[in-house]
């Protein structure tokens, strides 16, 4: 669905391809989109699951699945502000 999004404002006009620029090299849904939905949703749980489950501890699998709930969460919330901004 991510895909679609950013191909559907890639090949838009110029007001969808200025936001795509800014939705993900600069601004504030750029932060949101990286940091957010890749760093916490996608990068750290896959960097913390070798440890997890090496410890066997509840709480490292409790820490994997909330980050990864955490960025599906933030990919809504990016999805759905920052989409309302590009409808022309």
């Amino acid at each position: 669905m991510l895909f679609a999004f950013f191909i559907g404002l890639a090949l838009g006009d110029e007001g969808k391809h200025r936001a795509l620029v800014n939705a993900l090299t600069g601004g504030f849904w750029a932060i949101w989109f990286w940091c957010g939905v890749v760093g916490i949703g996608l990068v750290a749980p896959l960097l913390l699951k070798p440890w997890a489950n090496r410890w066997r501890s509840p709480y490292g699998v409790l820490a994997v699945s909330g980050m990864s709930l955490t960025g599906v969460l933030l990919l809504r919330f990016f999805i759905l502000y920052a989409g309302q901004l590009t409808v022309v």
